[in-house]
Parts: C-alpha cells; structure tokens; sequence
C-alpha cells in the first residue's frame, strides 16, 4: 500500500480511536485483498470491538448508525484542516456509509 493510504488510514483511525475508543477500523475490499490499482479507493469498516465479526456488523443497529454519525461529524471537522476536501454520510443504505474525499498534496505535510 503507498505511503499516503497508510498515511490516510492512520489519521482515520486516530480520529476513530480519540472519539470512540472501543471501535475499530479495518481495510477490505481491493486493498486488504492487495489487489488494488494506485488510484483505488480505499474501503473501510468501523465498529464496535464487540461486533468484529462479519456477520454482526453487517448488521448495523442504532448505536453503530449513531457511532458512524459523529465520526463523520469529526471527519468534516477536519476539513478546516484540508486533507478532507468533502464528507458524506449515507444512512439510506443497508450498511450506512461515510464517503470522503482528501487531498493527497496535504496528506504528504
């Protein structure tokens, strides 16, 4: 994985940590896989400690679509800090999903 997606992936996960500590965040998709190309997104999934298994968080209750609420509230509070550019919070799926989009030049600083 290149520098700057481990780079994104560690301030991400920070910000996950600082919020809420009994969560975490895991890589899937193309680059826990290691199949990626270099301009791939990369997929992540957060949850409680306690439903780290496949099955449980695919399953997101309450607290997970409220826990997944505030980190996003956090990650457009970084936005101040411009390595995110844009947060967007879909709830309306069948696992709610935070799309964000950064800026790799101030990722690198």
């Amino acid at each position: 994985m290149s520098q700057v997606k481990e780079i994104l992936i560690a301030k991400i996960t920070n910000i996950v940590s600082n919020l809420l500590p009994n969560y975490f965040v895991d890589v899937y998709g193309s680059h826990a896989s290691g199949l990626c190309l270099h301009w791939s997104d990369v997929d992540l999934v957060v949850g409680a400690q306690e439903d780290r298994d496949l099955q449980t968080y695919m399953k997101m209750d309450l607290r997970n679509k409220d826990s997944l609420r505030r980190i996003s509230d956090a990650l457009k509070g970084e936005i101040a800090n411009k390595w995110i550019t844009n947060v967007i919070y879909i709830e309306q799926t069948t696992v709610p999903v935070v799309k964000i989009k950064c800026s790799l030049k101030e990722l690198m600083i």
